[in-house]
């Protein structure tokens, strides 16, 4: 294991949650997509055509199965990374609705 300077190492931390976000950013735009070709499918749908229902079939399938492992990489791997960086009241009260402002955010380095 490399030791890290106290500075490094939250380079590093800093590093690993931009490639987290970045990849989590670029599922976004395929959900996007995905969705937007969803609502396309459930117009074509309406024309009755044989084309337009197995589409309409094989867009559900598809968000069936991208959502799913998506939805499990936010719970699992950016929530609590986000989480970390919060101190727990301040992120407490934002989760009750309370009035929060960034700059009342106690910050952690």
């Amino acid at each position: 294991m490399t030791m890290r300077t106290p500075v490094e190492g939250m380079v590093h931390e800093h590093q690993r949650i931009l490639k987290v976000i970045g990849a989590l950013r670029a599922k976004h735009v395929k959900g996007k997509k995905l969705v937007s070709s969803f609502q396309d499918s459930v117009k074509a749908y309406s024309t009755n055509e044989a084309e337009a229902k197995k589409k309409l079939g094989a867009e559900i399938d598809a968000i069936c199965q991208f959502y799913p492992n998506h939805i499990w990489k936010e719970d699992d791997i950016v929530v609590p990374v986000v989480e970390g960086q919060f101190d727990p009241e301040w992120a407490d009260k934002a989760a009750r609705g309370g009035d929060v402002e960034y700059r009342d955010r106690p910050h952690r380095l």
